[in-house]
Formats: C-alpha cells, structure tokens, sequence
C-alpha cells in the first residue's frame, strides 16, 4: 500500500487537548531509553524498515464499508462480554493501534481507512457509528482518530451521540508530529552514525507544534461536553529543550513509517503513555 506526500499532508493534522504525563505510575512504568533498571525497555530496540507493512490490510483500507451491516466490519469490530477499546479513524487510527494493544491487557479492535473519501465519495461516519453502535455496551471506550479535512462535526458528533446513548466512553486522540519531509530522507541525512540527541534534516522546534496543538484545542472545545476526552502524545514524543525529530525520544531508531505515521517500536514507547492516560480516566491502564 503506497501513500502519496500530498496524501499523508492533508492527513497530518489530529484533534488534540490533553497533554501526556512522564510515566511513573507502578504498573504503568517501563525503562526509558538510557536508565538503568530492572524493568524492560518501552520499545523493541530495532530498526524498521520505512514504508507500511502488508499487514495493513486486514481491517484498514482505502474501500471503506458502505454499510453498517458489511461483514468486515463485524468482523473487525466484534463484541466482547467484558470492557473493550474500539479504534475508528483515518489511516492514523491504524498506525497507533499498536500503542493501545501494548498498553492494556483489554481487548483491541480497530476499523480504519486509508484516506477521508472511497470510490463514491466522502466517507459516511453513519457507517463507522451504525456498527459500534450494534457491539458498544457501557463502559466500552471508543477511539476517534479524525483528520481535519473531515471536520470536526462530522465525525465528532456522530460518534460521540453514539457513545453517549450507549454509557461508552469516547476518547479522542491528539496528534503527533507530522514531519517536513520522508522519514528515509531524513534517516539519509544522517544515516546509521547517528548518536541519540543528533539532529536529523527533519528536525523542527517544538513551540511549532504548541501552536497547532492550542489551535486544535480550541477546535474542540465546544465538543467537550459528552463524556469526551482527549489525549495528545505529541508531548510524549517533543520537548521543548530537544524539539521535534524523526527518533523515538532518548535514541537514534526512527519513529516513523513515512511522513506522519510512527512504527511499531514508536508505538510500544507510547504505550506507557497510554497505559497513564486510561488509568488515570478509565482506571484501566495495565502496561504489558
């Protein structure tokens, strides 16, 4: 599956609010990059190769359902007799599934498509919300990842309708970084030599994301009124001593599959992060 740049940039931008806190919360703490400590690394210290994996198919793609009752998505988003997270969205929502399967021992399930419109057309949130509705029961927790070409009201509204009349919690997830250019061109810069705290050609400075996190922010506000919460892990992946770039924090291994969405060693290092954020909201969080 191939995504062009221009795609990916009208993607890059995700509804946001809640910063991320450092992890230190007993079951929900792994080992940061460069500490010492018994516990095991937050991520799996290897290089992935750029590009999305085939794997990606299996419940995300560019043909989404036209209908709730499309047996893909019963398939894909199957109910559960206990608590479980559902995962909705653009192609983001896939690429940060990774984050929620390693940061909770709850059953993950996500739906997704490569991009805000299929053959016909925009994509219909109804049908998205039609087959939660049939499987969400209370205390269920809905992910939205949302784009903003799509527009807040179109899919915020629906869904979190859904999730209200159901008893299930909506969680809406912020954004991270979108880099300037490929993450491989980057990578080039500065190649295989590079040392953690190395700059890579796709470096920018974290008070450019401050800003389109507050402008984000602002754009949901007004949403926040239906046992919604958000979650933004740029803060997670930034900081203001060592800005934005291309690595996992506190290494010199990619974070990024292309231009915007992170690796599955990315996602592993967010999971305590979203380990956090659920115990804290949902008193869920259990870190593998």
């Amino acid at each position: 599956m191939s995504i062009s740049m221009k795609h990916v940039m009208t993607l890059c931008s995700l509804l946001t609010a809640h910063s991320a806190k450092v992890a230190g919360q007993g079951r929900c703490l792994c080992k940061d990059p460069g500490t010492d400590g018994p516990r095991a690394p937050c991520y799996e210290d290897r290089f992935q190769p750029f590009g999305w994996p085939g794997e990606a198919a299996a419940c995300h793609t560019g043909d989404f359902p036209k209908s709730s009752d499309d047996p893909k998505l019963a398939e894909c988003l199957p109910q559960e007799q206990g608590q479980a997270i559902y995962i909705i969205g653009d192609s983001f929502a896939w690429a940060i599934q990774g984050a929620f399967q390693h940061a909770t021992n709850l059953p993950v399930h996500h739906a997704s498509w490569t991009c805000t419109q299929d053959r016909q057309g925009e994509v219909n949130p109804d049908v998205g919300v039609g087959a939660l509705a049939k499987v969400i029961k209370p205390n269920d927790i809905v992910v939205l990842v949302t784009s903003p070409d799509t527009g807040p009201s179109k899919h915020i509204d629906p869904v979190a309708n859904m999730t209200h009349a159901k008893g299930a919690k909506l969680l809406i997830l912020g954004g991270w970084p979108v880099l300037p250019q490929e993450a491989s061109l980057c990578y080039m810069s500065v190649g295989k030599t590079a040392k953690p705290g190395d700059k890579s050609k796709c470096w920018q400075p974290y008070e450019q994301w401050e800003q389109a996190i507050a402008a984000r922010t602002e754009q949901v506000s007004q949403k926040l009124d239906k046992d919604i919460t958000t979650l933004d892990l740029a803060s997670a992946m930034c900081s203001k001593d060592t800005g934005c770039d291309m690595w996992i924090p506190g290494t010199s291994l990619p974070a990024y599959l292309d231009i915007a969405h992170v690796n599955t060693p990315m996602n592993q290092y967010l999971a305590k992060y979203v380990c956090e954020y659920l115990d804290e909201k949902f008193s869920v969080g259990s870190l593998h």
